[in-house]
């Protein structure tokens, strides 16, 4: 079996640094790159979205869904047409079955999101996905426990308390 060595590189996003600049991003093969950025207000931003956008942005029922889902998916378009080097107009997201967007391009693309923050992966030709979580350093050992015995089976609950 052989294994490839990636190159990763996380970057903190400043979207005004983005806007502001005529920056033009390059990635090449074995490289990810992952941005994080906070949130936003990008409200102004809702004509750039495409009409099938439109729909699934108002189909969330809470305004703040909205805004994370605006947000999100204008950044990534910017990122996206940084890569690309066209407008961010340009950048059109199709889906695959799954609803998991991708662009026509060799260039990959997945992100995720918090309550404060979004995540971006990108890669040339292989695909990718990104997770992210917010944690609470709040959580007790009785609030885990209890997840742990909705959410996991028998043995994995047993493993739990051997490591103790």
């Amino acid at each position: 079996m052989q294994f490839k060595l990636w190159e990763y590189t996380i970057y903190s996003l400043q979207i005004a640094f983005i806007r502001e600049r005529e920056l033009n991003l390059s990635i090449v093969s074995q490289e990810i790159h992952i941005w994080k950025a906070l949130y936003q207000n990008k409200m102004d931003s809702l004509s750039l979205l495409s009409q099938e956008e439109k729909e699934k942005y108002y189909s969330f029922r809470f305004e703040k869904e909205r805004r994370r889902f605006l947000f999100a998916r204008i950044t990534c378009k910017e990122l996206l047409a940084r890569y690309l080097s066209c407008d961010l107009r340009d950048v059109l997201f199709l889906q695959t079955k799954l609803g998991k967007p991708f662009i026509n391009s060799p260039l990959q693309f997945n992100y995720a999101y918090t309550e404060t923050h979004v995540v971006f992966a990108f890669s040339l030709e292989k695909d990718l996905g990104v997770d992210a979580e917010t944690i609470n350093e709040n959580f007790s050992i009785d609030e885990m426990q209890s997840m742990a015995r909705i959410f996991l089976n028998k043995k994995h609950r047993q493993n739990l308390n051997r490591d103790k």
